[in-house]
């Protein structure tokens, strides 16, 4: 089966400011400008019906599931150039998978392995309306792009217009379900439906953040191999007032999927249901000096 990003997020604010007085807080980045991240994934699920085990042989009747994962990467702006985006390496100190499954939801996890990527060089290339990445040494088997973009994404959050406190922003579902769903997307079998608020100011490693409440609700039907998938999140997302940069995120919501598994004799209805919390915290370590200039060729 096609993976299918359900972690991904929401696009460009179109509410104005009515003429009142706000804050900028669009991203502005410099070349060389250095951040260190740490993030915590945890998902929990059940999957009732009929489903594979490890090994492959097929099971019916319920089983819960633990996976935790958690990363430690610094992340560095390598180029900038106007019109084309932006190229960031980013080295992951830490990247781990932990499961857990039983009859009765586990508690932690059973095993914790180290991903494809820890301890590697991962470059990502924003351009206009995409997101890339690359390996130096080896390649992303075994991971979910879409959760290594999940940061990258989250921008699409951040209104060009200035903003104060209290104001509300709904972005266009359709252009919301392109960003995130990327090449899978059509206008029949994606929705998504989103709002943002402006909550007021915090700080994240001594520096200032406007706090910014989400809620959104993503759901895609079922078609070919994809599977009917339903997500909800809630939370809040930190960005740093002075350079529009993400610095932190604190979000939760149920998931479901639902799809059919066919074999030569049969076909058995299945159904998953769960919850994803996820967290992230930044420091900016350097500032960067140019608005633009260095590379953007991802090194070989």
């Amino acid at each position: 089966m096609r993976s299918v990003p359900i972690v991904s997020l929401l696009l460009l604010a179109c509410l104005a400011v009515d003429g009142q007085e706000g804050k900028p807080l669009f991203r502005t980045l410099r070349v060389g400008m250095k951040i260190r991240y740490k993030s915590t994934m945890r998902t929990t699920t059940e999957a009732k019906g009929d489903f594979k085990k490890s090994g492959g042989e097929r099971t019916k009747g319920k089983e819960k599931t633990l996976e935790i994962y958690e990363r430690g990467w610094t992340e560095t702006v390598l180029g900038i150039k106007s019109g084309q985006g932006h190229l960031a390496e980013r080295k992951y100190e830490v990247s781990t998978k932990g499961t857990a499954k039983a009859a009765s939801m586990p508690s932690k996890p059973d095993s914790v392995e180290r991903t494809g990527i820890n301890g590697k060089l991962v470059y990502l290339l924003r351009g206009p309306g995409s997101v890339g990445l690359g390996v130096k040494s080896g390649t992303l088997e075994g991971e979910e792009e879409s959760e290594l973009k999940f940061l990258e994404h989250l921008y699409v959050l951040i209104p060009e217009e200035a903003v104060k406190t209290g104001q509300s922003w709904e972005p266009d579902g359709a252009k919301v379900a392109k960003a995130l769903y990327e090449g899978l997307w059509d206008d029949t079998n994606f929705k998504v439906r989103a709002k943002c608020t402006y909550k007021g100011n915090d700080k994240v490693a001594g520096r200032a953040c406007a706090r910014i409440q989400v809620a959104f609700q993503s759901d895609v039907a079922q078609f070919g191999e994809i599977p009917e998938i339903h997500t909800e999140y809630t939370g809040t997302i930190l960005v740093a007032t002075d350079s529009g940069v993400i610095l932190g995120y604190d979000l939760t919501g149920p998931l479901t999927m639902k799809g059919r598994s066919k074999d030569a004799t049969s076909q058995t209805d299945w159904l998953i249901e769960g919850t994803r919390t996820m967290s992230l915290r930044g420091e900016v370590l350097e500032e960067g000096t140019e608005l633009e200039g260095g590379t953007m060729e991802v090194p070989q």
